[in-house]
């Protein structure tokens, strides 16, 4: 519980500076790989699509403006 914790703070402190997209995929990455071990695959391509259709939601369809880091997006 204290990892979850603390990877939550560092979500939220790395969320400015990586972007939403960024940020997310990797926090859901460690959540994915942390709590319940999951295969690589499935972390990665859960946390990457997770992360696209949350983006698409909030960014595209309800017009939200998010956190655009350094990459950009």
């Amino acid at each position: 519980m204290v990892a979850v914790v603390v990877a939550l703070f560092a979500y939220a402190i790395f969320l400015e500076i990586l972007g939403f997209l960024l940020a997310t995929f990797l926090l859901l990455i460690f959540l994915f790989r942390g709590i319940e071990p999951q295969k690589w695959v499935v972390s990665i391509g859960g946390s990457a699509l997770a992360s696209f259709i949350s983006y698409a939601v909030f960014e595209l369809w309800l017009k939200t403006q998010l956190p655009k880091g350094i990459l950009g997006f």
